[in-house]
């Protein structure tokens, strides 16, 4: 049976912590390797940003040319099959011989 693994230290679950920035609740110390920014400031409510340029913000127009253009492509690939069709059909036409009939007897 392998040899149990001595318990880490209390230390190393505060390190573990503050590496995943959610430091424990005791005070930092100069020895300390722990970097932290300012304290926050208390901000006067008067003097928060205002978000209503946020909430009037219209998005960017759709791309509705690039719809059209797609439109405009099957429709021009339509007409060139069924153009090119009407123009086989009109050779083929031109190709077949009317066979001579017999004149019937009166």
């Amino acid at each position: 049976m392998p040899a149990a693994e001595p318990e880490a230290p209390a230390s190393a679950a505060n390190e573990a912590l503050a590496w995943m920035m959610t430091a424990p609740a005791e005070p930092v110390t100069d020895s300390s390797d722990q970097v932290y920014a300012d304290p926050a400031v208390a901000v006067d409510p008067d003097e928060q940003p205002s978000y209503d340029a946020l909430i009037e913000y219209a998005p960017p127009p759709k791309r509705r040319k690039m719809a059209y253009a797609v439109l405009g492509l099957f429709i021009f690939a339509a007409l060139g099959i069924g153009g090119t069709y009407f123009i086989y059909l009109k050779r083929k036409a031109a190709k077949e011989v009317k066979l001579p009939t017999r004149p019937t007897a009166p």
